[in-house]
């Protein structure tokens, strides 16, 4: 490798400086930081992350990063004072790291802002332990959580429990399709994209009717994709007369292949006669619901 281009030589590292975001004052932000303290050994900013590179990305050891700085002349100091100066740098770095990703995102948000929305369940160690539940929102474009829950075994996912701005696209998968958890998206102004069983939530034709399932899929071969308007019935009547309260959406479908469709088959059977139920037809659908607006 040509010494000029090596990923340690004085050229290649200032390019790397000259493609740091125009607004990142290396010196400033690492003073209000307090990555630098003195300028005895570090003298600036770049000096300090370039230190920091080299022992992380760069995969050099402490001793082989402190040999390399003193051998270059950037910087004389043992290995255990690098450490020091790296903890001690770890909110700078942080600093530097969401300049990158805010000048990398700048510019390309999309018109709609997508919110990810999944939960886990935390289990601590040892026998009888303590179970927790967490909720989290994601911001993809943000690449950060826009918002974290936690609570006892007693709590469940629901959209409820998330709030929404107006005009944001809520993903979730289909734990979260019950009726009370997209009103409530539907109530902030919000739209959704999410899988669903064709027992969870019941939905309408445009007319009130019932949706007939069996219609709906009557014909429709394999791979093929399938596009109806339906209602939302939020009436929380029983099942048998169609509520008064409903709101619209878009229901897609799509037939599994053949071979898709016999594993999945052959996993609905052995589920439901461990739960002593009887799986129908219906299970070979992939179903997602949408109240998004067509593109």
């Amino acid at each position: 490798m040509d010494s000029n281009t090596h990923p340690y030589s004085d050229i290649a590292w200032r390019d790397l400086l000259s493609r740091l975001p125009a607004n990142l004052d290396l010196d400033q932000s690492a003073r209000e930081y307090g990555a630098l303290k003195r300028r005895r050994v570090v003298r600036d900013g770049a000096t300090m992350l370039r230190l920091a590179l080299a022992y992380g990305p760069g995969g050099m050891s402490l001793r082989s990063a402190a040999a390399w700085a003193a051998g270059c002349d950037i910087a004389h100091l043992s290995d255990v004072g690098l450490l020091k100066r790296l903890k001690g740098a770890s909110d700078w770095l942080s600093h530097v790291a969401a300049s990158l990703l805010n000048d990398n995102i700048r510019g390309r948000h999309a018109a709609r802002r997508l919110r990810v929305v999944d939960g886990s369940v935390i289990r601590s160690s040892g026998k009888g332990g303590t179970n927790w539940r967490l909720y989290a929102t994601y911001d993809p474009a943000e690449g950060r959580f826009s918002q974290l829950e936690i609570s006892d075994t007693h709590g469940g996912e629901s959209l409820s429990r998330h709030t929404f701005e107006k005009g944001d696209l809520v993903l979730a998968d289909r734990g979260y399709a019950r009726t009370p958890g997209l009103l409530h998206v539907r109530e902030m102004g919000a739209d959704f994209i999410m899988r669903i069983g064709w027992s969870t939530i019941r939905l309408l034709t445009p007319n009130g009717a019932r949706l007939d399932w069996n219609a709906l899929y009557a014909g429709m071969q394999p791979g093929q994709i399938a596009e109806h308007e339906v209602l939302v019935d939020h009436s929380g009547r029983k099942r048998g007369a169609p509520g008064d309260s409903t709101f619209g959406a878009r229901l897609i479908i799509r037939r599994k292949d053949e071979a898709s469709s016999e594993r999945t088959r052959k996993a609905i059977w052995f589920d439901h006669r461990r739960k002593q139920r009887v799986p129908t037809s219906r299970s070979t659908l992939k179903v997602r619901q949408t109240r998004r607006p067509p593109i």
